[in-house]
């Protein structure tokens, strides 16, 4: 029989210097795929650096570097956080555009710092981080969170409202790198169709006070489920909205997006935003659908929850189409020499009736199914709802501790 030889295939490498090595003169060479910034600070020290001088240098911010290099916002403020290395295609955007050397840029602090001879403007840049870390640390906490069941296949879905709504618990949290920066994580319990194991585990949650004790229990948890529903990832601002990405083992991912609100409370309470993932059903389908968010339990029923998962619904003005069929009305019955007075009643019916039913598939094929938005109004909506709700609930504690 005849065989074929394995073929090696190469693999881009990069040459590091550290320690002893460097006093000799020698290169370790490590494959570029295995550096990981979790396991090597000084490595991560010195990319942040690099990347943060290089955009101080050209007067970029980070989202037009993103744009530039063809690259979301989000990831990008990942690479300049430090909590994910850039992959090789990225920093070869970066060679391409500003004639770095990519070996160097990973290895040394090549791009020294333009200094800023502005005490204002250092005290301004200081106060917009302390704003922006305030920000992420009201979004900190535990919420249980509700969104619909997309286990069946679209148009046979008879389930119940009380059947076909899902609740879940998200925890987001700070933790401390080594670099004495913050970034922030989160945990999620989804897919659990029981509301009363999701308020269980988000009032154990938020009883425990340390990243060691959330870590502790999720395990535990874990080990007590018949089916693996735990998620992790982590948390960051865009410009404009809020993004938890999770990861669940190699089976699934899935990308929250909610409001980024500028509150003057001293936490979040809850919004409205979108989820991407797979469904969990027979098949595992892409799915986005709509998510509510809510730091604490809900009184509403299910079927009112329910109800405002439901924004699928398109608002469109007719008048175009109102005016068309007025015109075609007034030719075929108020016009007696149009040409169409010759024509049987049931013939005219059955013309108008073509016209109405054409003008509302075209309706229909504008407005339907081509995306779901939860707009501003929704989240607001929302927000006003579990304001109403908070309310009730101090009132309840109250009338019980008189």
């Amino acid at each position: 029989m005849k065989t074929t030889p394995s073929t090696k295939k190469s693999q881009k490498t990069v040459k590091k210097v550290t320690g002893s090595d460097a006093s000799n003169g020698e290169c370790i060479t490590v494959p570029l795929a295995s550096l990981n910034p979790a396991d090597d600070e000084e490595l991560k020290s010195i990319v942040t650096t690099n990347l943060k001088n290089l955009i101080t240098k050209h007067n970029l911010t980070q989202k037009e570097l993103a744009h530039k290099v063809g690259y979301c916002e989000a990831a990008v403020c990942r690479y300049f956080r430090g909590t994910q290395f850039p992959p090789i295609d990225f920093l070869f955007k970066l060679k391409k555009l500003y004639n770095i050397s990519i070996d160097d840029f990973i290895s040394r602090k090549i791009i020294e710092p333009i200094q800023n001879t502005d005490p204002l403007e250092d005290e301004k840049r200081r106060l917009q981080e302390i704003v922006e870390l305030s920000l992420y640390q009201k979004y900190c906490g535990t919420y249980i969170v509700y969104y619909l069941d997309t286990s069946n296949y679209k148009g046979r879905d008879f389930n119940t409202p009380t059947e076909s709504l899902v609740y879940g618990v998200i925890n987001i949290h700070e933790v401390k790198t080594n670099l004495n920066k913050s970034k922030f994580e989160s945990i999620a319990f989804l897919g659990l169709n029981n509301r009363k194991e999701a308020e269980n585990i988000k009032e154990h949650l938020d009883s425990l006070s340390s990243i060691e004790e959330i870590t502790d229990f999720v395990y535990t948890y874990k080990e007590k489920l018949s089916h693996n529903n735990i998620y992790s990832g982590d948390f960051e601002f865009g410009e404009k909205h809020a993004y938890i990405s999770l990861k669940h083992d190699n089976i699934d991912r899935a990308l929250i997006v909610l409001y980024r609100v500028p509150t003057n409370k001293p936490s979040y309470i809850g919004g409205l935003g979108v989820i991407n993932s797979g469904s969990k059903g027979r098949e595992k389908m892409p799915t986005a659908q709509f998510i509510a968010f809510s730091r604490f339990p809900l009184s509403l029923s299910a079927e009112e929850i329910h109800h405002e998962l439901l924004l699928t619904y398109p608002t469109f003005k007719a008048n175009a189409e109102i005016k068309e069929l007025v015109s075609m009305f007034k030719n075929t019955y108020l016009a007696p020499d149009s040409a169409t007075s010759m024509l049987s009643d049931y013939q005219k019916e059955l013309m108008l009736k073509v016209c109405i039913e054409d003008h509302i598939k075209k309706i229909i094929a504008q407005n339907m199914d081509r995306y779901a938005k939860a707009s501003e109004r929704d989240d607001s909506s929302w927000y006003h709802l579990l304001k109403y709700e908070e309310k009730k609930r101090i009132q309840i504690t109250n009338l019980i501790a008189d």
